[in-house]
């Protein structure tokens, strides 16, 4: 490490490595040969510097990137320019005298500069300003490009920089690294008089660094904590963190639906107290047993294991992995119907539609009935499977049956079943209905304002009960299931018509969640519009849409909602013919009428910008950041600016 930074032992020592220096310099350039005992970290420099072609004797400036470029890089490196920033007022405030410190990027380029009244303008004249890149291609040998190549504290005197400009100068700096990747993110530097020793001062440099870094790196702890719970929430197993004094920290939610533990609570008093001695085992002993049976409240039998959990080589608490254990007699595999849709299909950007979204989530994890309302074509089902998908039943059966597509007197069959000869026409083998094939999973009730108020009754008392008697039986049969139900009509209003009986409608208006029409939601159509657009492109070819076809799919009401869009462009793009999607090649329909309140599909233009549609263009163009800038006709800075907004990474 040391051969970087400039050793001596006095005052002397030090000038009369400037003259060593300023000689070796001259016989470099005079005679093409490296000088003998000189540091490696120069001469490689230096080497590199000659195979780039540089002019020693250049004294011109570079010049500063363009003031967008410069925003972009400060909003690129905010995440932790943020972090350090501090520790750099901080570092200038141990010295009396006048001191300039400068922050690069992994570039070399400066994205900021600290002045305390030293002479600043001298150093401005050598470039040493915000935007100004330091890299060893542009400036030859020197503590910022060095410093990153070298990928270590580096320290360049006088006349060691490879360029004339600089030889006035004493120039310390330190790579600021990646705490978990150990790339490199910047460079802190320190530019002096060559005439001031700087011994002292680079290894404070070097002390602050590290402190930036450790902020850093909890920073980053913190961030990869969330995204370790996305993930572990994506398994749909319960996991739970825990610190070294066994507190919670983290507990998915699957483990909050099944254990009722949530973070800050103690494992012991889930676990029990021979439970949690593995536990603590395990955070210091990858050799001690880690996976044991567990036994939950509700009577379900669990395998748990243990696992360290450390950060920086330092053991900092651990993992509880559960996975459901079978129940015996029931080995026979079962073919499960898997669910077509999951939260992360539904498209949208509306802060009333995200909440709807928020609330069906925590439904996932319940037991209650769920009435989902709204306007045809809203997309009721989906949601209805979603939950499925995403709470402790997923790997149920998921069972639909649209109440109002069945005619009444053959419904009560299909829902509950009816036995061999039960009437005329029935199967000799009798029928399994609805409900039993849904045995442990969903059954999803669209419709359910449709289902006569003789089904109405039945469906009361399988609620009521959790027992099913198809048509026929002479006993009832359990059945464990969980009912989410639908509707367009307003049942309150069908209940005081007499239409539907109102104590089923309380049993089932548990959780109620309401999804908003289409023109509710007015920053989703174009995220929308450019969904179905991609789903239906021919041969990946994206169509656009004129002016004029936008200003015909704004102001249509769309009472068909999401179905009727995607029908539209489905059509919309099988017309076009030049690839741009104009008026004409819409349904009459909607070019024939208007709805009553235009002003309802205003449409802004950085809505371009919401997270679905960055996050398509991004991975069209591969993470260029130009080119998706030109897509959605909007500048760099925008696109950074919302990829920060919205935590997007490349």
């Amino acid at each position: 490490m040391f051969d970087n930074l400039i050793v001596f032992q006095s005052e002397n020592d030090y000038r009369s490595l400037q003259k060593k220096v300023l000689s070796d310099w001259q016989n470099f350039h005079a005679s093409g040969a490296m000088p003998q005992a000189q540091r490696s970290v120069i001469s490689s420099s230096w080497e590199r510097c000659k195979l780039h072609n540089l002019n020693p004797l250049k004294a011109s400036v570079p010049q500063p990137v363009s003031e967008i470029e410069l925003q972009e890089r400060c909003l690129m490196e905010e995440g932790w320019t943020d972090i350090v920033k501090g520790y750099v007022d901080e570092f200038t405030r141990f010295f009396r005298d006048p001191t300039v410190l400068g922050l690069a990027d992994c570039d070399g380029t400066i994205i900021h500069n600290l002045s305390q009244g030293y002479h600043h303008s001298q150093l401005e004249k050598k470039g040493f300003l915000v935007g100004v890149s330091w890299n060893e291609e542009t400036i030859g040998t020197n503590s910022v490009g060095t410093a990153l190549i070298e990928k270590k504290p580096v320290q360049i005197l006088a006349e060691e920089h490879y360029c004339q400009a600089l030889h006035n100068l004493l120039c310390s700096a330190v790579p600021i690294l990646d705490p978990l990747t150990a790339h490199v993110i910047g460079v802190l530097s320190f530019p002096m008089d060559k005439n001031k020793i700087g011994i002292t001062e680079m290894f404070a440099l070097i002390e602050q660094v590290m402190k930036m870094e450790r902020a850093i790196g909890r920073r980053m702890i913190e961030a990869n904590m969330q995204a370790m719970q996305a993930v572990f929430n994506a398994t749909g197993e319960p996991f739970i963190i825990y610190d070294r004094n066994g507190i919670v920290t983290v507990a998915t939610e699957y483990a909050q639906a099944c254990f009722g533990i949530a973070k800050g609570q103690s494992i012991s008093a889930l676990l029990g107290t021979e439970l949690t001695v593995l536990a603590q085992q395990a955070m210091t002993n990858r050799h001690a047993p880690n996976e044991a049976a567990f036994r939950a409240l509700d009577g379900n039998e669990w395998k748990v294991s243990f696992l360290p959990y450390s950060t920086v080589g330092r053991a900092s608490g651990g993992i509880a992995a559960f996975r459901k254990v079978a129940a015996k007699g029931n080995s026979k595999k079962q073919i499960v119907p898997k669910t077509r849709y999951q939260f992360d299909h539904i498209i949208t950007a509306d802060p009333g539609m995200e909440k709807t979204i928020a609330l069906a989530k925590k439904a996932a994890f319940s037991e209650k009935s769920v009435m989902i309302t709204g306007e045809t074509g809203t997309g009721k089902e989906m949601f209805a499977q979603s939950i499925h998908a995403h709470g402790n039943r997923k790997n149920e059966p998921f069972v639909a049956i649209n109440c109002g597509a069945i005619p009444k007197e053959l419904l009560a069959s299909e829902l509950f079943g009816y036995e061999g000869g039960a009437f005329t026409g029935a199967k000799p083998q009798g029928k399994k209905g609805k409900f039993l094939l849904a045995d442990k999973g969903t059954i999803f009730l669209d419709e359910i304002g449709e289902m006569p108020l003789d089904a109405q009754v039945y469906l009361l008392r399988v609620l009521e009960e959790k027992m099913v008697l198809p048509i026929g039986a002479a006993q009832p049969v359990p059945v464990n299931v969980r009912v989410i139900a639908a509707t367009h009509k307003d049942l309150r209003k069908e209940v005081s018509k007499g239409n539907f009986r109102e104590d089923l409608y309380y049993r089932l208006q548990i959780i109620n969640l309401s999804i908003p029409s289409l023109r509710m939601r007015k920053n989703d159509l174009p995220l929308l519009v450019q969904h179905f657009l991609r789903a239906n492109a021919v041969s990946g070819s994206i169509p656009a849409i004129s002016t004029e076809g936008w200003d015909v799919l704004r102001s249509w009401s769309w009472p068909g909602n999401v179905r009727q869009l995607k029908n539209v462009m489905e059509q919309a793009v099988f017309q076009c013919s030049d690839g741009v999607i104009q008026p004409e090649d819409l349904p009459e329909e909607i070019r024939q009428k208007t709805v009553s309140e235009p002003e309802q599909w205003t449409y802004v233009t950085n809505r371009k910008c919401h997270k679905e549609v960055l996050l398509e263009v991004l991975a069209q163009t591969n993470g260029n950041v130009a080119k998706a800038a030109a897509i959605l006709d909007v500048s760099r800075v925008t696109i950074y600016r919302k990829m920060k907004q919205y935590k997007i990474g490349i």
